[in-house]
Parts: structure tokens; C-alpha cells; sequence
């Protein structure tokens, strides 16, 4: 009973904790380790910091520890200061009701944002002034860069368009009347101390809006988000206060990556590539020594890889996921990572290829590291190091097929007269692709032996000669082919 208890429980569990959790199983194993290894994680820091200081106007803040800070048990209003002239203001369409003065504020009071006076529509117009579109760009510039990690693309993405919002619903919590007994509700009311507090919950759940709204933007930058193109002749302040606590927690994942990275490079070369180099000692046991010896790096990332929590999950039908593609169907359960920042979540599958043996080695195209399939495996799977148009794998087998022909003229005879042949077999009326096919196949067959022996004349090559035998080769196989479709056509 305990248990069907804890499994109605672990849907619920997995839902609050989304933007916080990984399942293991999800992606290639070494994704996330590779793209802490290789991305510009300090280049990408340093543009999410200068957008900080330039927008740093933007934030509002939101006194969460409202209740635990104040006395508000013994709170005495101020006295009514002397009406004065009503100034029209431009509204914002997240705000529900007016903020209160700040001398009726129970919190030290801050320093007015600076208040940007300006619709959505104007700022979108100009967007080097507008901190949600700068906050996109980065957003998808990092993502861009992510193409050949899609684990950290997907665990980034969980981090940054529910982060602000959750933040946001956590300080509600909080603030919320919930945490007050029906007396002291009542006592609240009576001394006017609840509509201060109201005043917090309303800004609070305001920003939560807006920052739904930002990290929905994230995702459709450039084109603006739905609700921005419904109210674009509304006050942007609020978006931009949530783009800016957005902005803060995309740069604190940032500031952790770009400091854990020559750690995590010290950890990999001394245990996964030095037991590919020598097989003797696996990577675990190396990972044991540099624990032992009390190696900076090792004792770094083991303080990151504590700070994980970690549940065995049954085999159930998660939020967001879809259950086609799982990856071990017939897996009953299976273990959940939750993490507050990515290097503790990067960390833990390192941890996880140094239990399974896994080894890495340089690509001899692009010098990264990656998990040789077998032991004679020189390149990656990376396409950014090619322009994105293939991997290295594939880059390097067609340059050795170039300089195989460059070097051996008859081998280059050889494919143009092939290609020639089977354009002409294309335009046959009547010949199916299949039967051209097996054509060209048994024409190679047959041929082969004679570019191996033209291929060792050297500076001797005849390429006429070469090509009349080629071509006598396939009109031989061409009338062969012929006279055994008519046999089987005349038996049937």
C-alpha cells in the first residue's frame, strides 16, 4: 500500500519539480559532459553579464520575506497625506491594481526602477532598447550553438523558460494569505496591514505573468509572443523586470559552467582519456584515485555531484514526455535527476560514464572528444566544426575518397564513366529503376578486377584503352541482361 501510495505521488512530484529534473535515459550518454567541455560557456557569460548592467534599471524587486520581516501583528498606518493632482499614467496590461507609495511600504524602500514610459510596439521597434529581445537573442544564439548537444539544449531550455516563473510562484507562496490562521487574517484586515500585503501578492503575480509571457518569447524570437502582440500598445515595464530576473538566472548557469569547465576537462583527461590511452585501469578506478589523492578537480566536481537528488521512478507516463519514445520500453523503473544548477546535472554523468567504462579520444578532424564506437574510431559526430552540412565522420571518408581519385586516374575513369552509364540507362523507356540496378551492379562486378589492374600502371595509364574495355564490358552486360528478360518473358 506504502508504495501504490508513493507512485500516485510520483506524477505530481515530477510535474512540480519540471524545469529542475532529467531523466537519465533521455539522451546519448556524454552529451552534456561534451558540451560542458567544448562550449564558450565564459564568452556566453560575459554577454548575459554586460546585458545586466546595461538593463539593471529594469528590475523591480518583490519583498518575499514580507510576513517574516515585518511586525505586521502591531502594524499602525501612516496618516492620510493631502490629496494631490492625479497624473495619468500609462497602465500595464499584467498590472491588476496600482502599486502602493513607498512610505506605506513596511520594507526598506528601493530605488525606482527607471520607469521606460513606452509601449511593447515602441520597443519592439527599437529592440537594442528592449531587454526581452536581447534576452532572446542570447537565448537562441547559446541555443544555436547547443546543435550538436541536444541534451544541453533540451536541459537548458527546461532552466531558462520556466526559471522567472517558478521563482515568481515560489515568492506567491509565500506571500500568500494561506500562511496566515483566520485570526490573524482578520487582524491583518483590521490594521490595514493586508492591503499592503495584497499590494506585494499583485506585483508578485504580475511579474509571474510576465515572465510566462518572456519565456514564451524565448522560444518564437523574433517574432513576438501572442500576448505581446495583443497588448503592444501596453507599458513594457513588468516584461522587462521579469526579462531581467530571467536575464540573472540564465547567468548564474552560465557563470557555474564557465567556472567548472577546466575542471571538468582536468577530471576527463585524467580518467576517460587516460583509460583510453591505456586500457589497464578503467576510468572508475581513476576517478577513485583522483578522489583519494584529493585532486582540486575531482573534489570540485564531487561537491557538485552531492548536491544532486536523485528517485527511482516506476515506468509511468510523465508530464511533458512522450511515452513512444522511450528508449527501454521494458525498463520498470528508472532513476530522476534533480538539480538547481546544470554543472551538478553535467557532473553526474560524468559520474555516470565512469561506472559504465566509457572512454573518450580526440577527433583527428576537429581535435574534440568523443565516445569511440570501436577501438579504431578517429572522427566524431559533430556537423558544427563542417559548417553544419555533415559530421566529421562523413567529411573525412569523402576527402579520402577525393584524394583516392586525384591520386589514381583510373579509379576517377572509372566513377565518370559509371555515372555516364547510368544516365543513359535512365532514359531506356520502359527499364525500371530495379532492372537498371542490376545492370550497373553486375557491370561493376565484372569491371573491378580491371581498375585494380589499370590502377598499377602508374605513369603507363592508357585512359582510352581503359575506357573501350570499360564500355565493351557494358555492352556486354547490357545485351546479356536483355536476352534474359525476353527468355523470361516468352516462359510466361
Amino acid at each position: 500500500m506504502n508504495q501504490i501510495q508513493q507512485n500516485m505521488k510520483d506524477p505530481e512530484y515530477v510535474e512540480h519539480n519540471q524545469s529542475r529534473i532529467w531523466i537519465e535515459e533521455s539522451c546519448a550518454l556524454g552529451d552534456l559532459v561534451f558540451a560542458g567541455l567544448d562550449m564558450p560557456w565564459q564568452e556566453f557569460y560575459q554577454k548575459a553579464q554586460s546585458l545586466l548592467q546595461q538593463f539593471s534599471g529594469c528590475a523591480i524587486s518583490v519583498n518575499a520575506e514580507l510576513l517574516e520581516q515585518t511586525d505586521w501583528q502591531n502594524y499602525q498606518p501612516p496618516e492620510p497625506a493631502e490629496p494631490a493632482a492625479e497624473t495619468k499614467k500609462r497602465r500595464s496590461f499584467f498590472s491588476r491594481f496600482s502599486k502602493a507609495p513607498e512610505e506605506t511600504r513596511p520594507a526598506e524602500p528601493q530605488p525606482e526602477p527607471k520607469q521606460s514610459g513606452r509601449s511593447i510596439r515602441q520597443a519592439l521597434e527599437h529592440p537594442e532598447q528592449a531587454l526581452y529581445y536581447q534576452l532572446a537573442r542570447l537565448y537562441q544564439e547559446i541555443q544555436t550553438a547547443l546543435g550538436d548537444y541536444p541534451a544541453m539544449q533540451t536541459l537548458l531550455e527546461r532552466y531558462c523558460t520556466q526559471a522567472a516563473s517558478d521563482v515568481y510562484h515560489q515568492m506567491l507562496k509565500k506571500l500568500g494569505f494561506h500562511n496566515l490562521t483566520p485570526e490573524e487574517q482578520g487582524l491583518v484586515a483590521e490594521n490595514g496591514f493586508g492591503r499592503i500585503l495584497q499590494q506585494e501578492i499583485q506585483l508578485c503575480y504580475a511579474l509571474e505573468q510576465s515572465s510566462e509571457c518572456v519565456e514564451r518569447y524565448l522560444t518564437c524570437w523574433p517574432q513576438p509572443d501572442a500576448t505581446m502582440v495583443s497588448y503592444a500598445d501596453m507599458d513594457d515595464r513588468e516584461l522587462s523586470a521579469a526579462a531581467y530576473t530571467s536575464l540573472s538566472l540564465l547567468a548564474g548557469q552560465l557563470k557555474q559552467l564557465a567556472s567548472f569547465q577546466p575542471s571538468l576537462a582536468s577530471l576527463v583527461e585524467y580518467t576517460l582519456a587516460a583509460a583510453d590511452a591505456d586500457p589497464e585501469k578503467p576510468a572508475d578506478y581513476r576517478y577513485g584515485d583522483a578522489l583519494i589523492t584529493n585532486r582540486r578537480a575531482a573534489v570540485e566536481g564531487n561537491r557538485l555531484y552531492e548536491k544532486l537528488h536523485m528517485r527511482m521512478l516506476g515506468r509511468l507516463s510523465m508530464p511533458k514526455e512522450d511515452p513512444k519514445a522511450r528508449k527501454h520500453p521494458d525498463i520498470a523503473s528508472r532513476s530522476y535527476l534533480v538539480a538547481d544548477c546544470l554543472t551538478s546535472v553535467v557532473m553526474a554523468e560524468f559520474v555516470q560514464m565512469c561506472a559504465q567504462h566509457q572512454t573518450v579520444r580526440p577527433c583527428q578532424r576537429c581535435g574534440k572528444l568523443f565516445v569511440p564506437f570501436s577501438g579504431t574510431a578517429k572522427y566524431c559526430s559533430r556537423t558544427a566544426p563542417n559548417q553544419g552540412k555533415c559530421t566529421c565522420k562523413k567529411a573525412a571518408s569523402d576527402e579520402a575518397a577525393e584524394q583516392s581519385q586525384r591520386e589514381n586516374p583510373a579509379l576517377k575513369l572509372y566513377t565518370k564513366i559509371g555515372n555516364r552509364l547510368n544516365t543513359s540507362l535512365s532514359r531506356v523507356e520502359g527499364l525500371t529503376a530495379e532492372r537498371r540496378s542490376k545492370v550497373m551492379k553486375c557491370w561493376r562486378a565484372e569491371v573491378k578486377p580491371l581498375v585494380q589492374q589499370f590502377s598499377s600502371e602508374g605513369e603507363d595509364f592508357d585512359a582510352a584503352a581503359f575506357e573501350q574495355l570499360l564500355t565493351d564490358h557494358f555492352d556486354d552486360v547490357w545485351n546479356r541482361k536483355k536476352t534474359e528478360w525476353a527468355k523470361k518473358k516468352r516462359g510466361r
